[in-house]
């Protein structure tokens, strides 16, 4: 499994739209994508600017995949400009045993 985790500060003008666009974006990519197994978005409740991503695709290609969907192309086209700062990483699931 490969796990992609994000955090974003969103400029306070913009928070509430990108509340609202992100948790359509994750249904959109769970519906969508086969690869992908989980989307969560979590907010700072002491910094509402500021975001958390947490997502699970079965592996790296999926990923790739997600990156090249046309609803993830638009979606990143939209909130582009609300985006103050932004970063990315990415992670190996260790499996339980």
């Amino acid at each position: 499994m490969y796990i992609v985790s994000v955090c974003f500060v969103i400029k306070d003008t913009y928070v509430e739209l990108f509340k609202k666009e992100m948790s359509q974006q994750a249904r959109r990519c769970l519906d969508r994508e086969e690869g992908c197994l989980q989307f969560d978005l979590g907010q700072d409740p002491d910094n509402p600017s500021r975001f958390f991503l947490y997502e699970l695709y079965t592996d790296e290609a999926a990923f790739e995949v997600h990156k090249k969907t046309e609803h993830f192309v638009s979606f990143a086209e939209l909130v582009g400009d609300w985006i103050a700062e932004r970063s990315l990483d990415t992670w190996q699931r260790i499996e339980q045993q």
